[in-house]
């Protein structure tokens, strides 16, 4: 009865080592579990902010390019203004340069006119 008791107790020490060292592993197991948590949760969270930043650069692009469509809009009516106020200044001076011609002709004509009366009157008085 003794010998059993201490096959029975030497049994239960061993099956008491056995479960301390299955519920070391069980531990160790859950440490790396946590570990392998933790790291998938940087992993996570390091997406997210890459994601964030990468929307952020994508609507800083969004509104780089928006911006430079509106400038190169602007000089394009600039530019077509500048054409249209040159266009009717050009259209004033060629006026102005046709009204110029006219006048000198008309002023040639009188000239010529004039020298013609000059040249009557001198000769009516020589013969006077």
């Amino acid at each position: 009865e003794v010998k059993a008791q201490e096959a029975l107790t030497s049994q239960l020490e061993r099956r008491r080592e056995a479960d301390a060292e299955e519920l070391g592993i069980l531990r160790d197991g859950k440490a790396n579990q946590e570990e392998a948590v933790a790291a998938r949760k940087q992993q996570l969270i390091a997406a997210a902010e890459k994601a964030k930043l990468k929307g952020e650069e994508d609507v800083q692009q969004c509104q780089f390019d928006e911006t430079n469509r509106l400038l190169q809009r602007r000089l394009q009516i600039e530019q077509e203004v500048e054409e249209r106020v040159l266009g009717a200044h050009q259209a004033q001076v060629d006026a102005a340069a046709a009204e110029l011609g006219a006048a000198e002709e008309e002023a040639a004509c009188a000239a010529g006119e004039l020298a013609l009366a000059k040249t009557e009157t001198t000769t009516l008085i020589q013969e006077l």
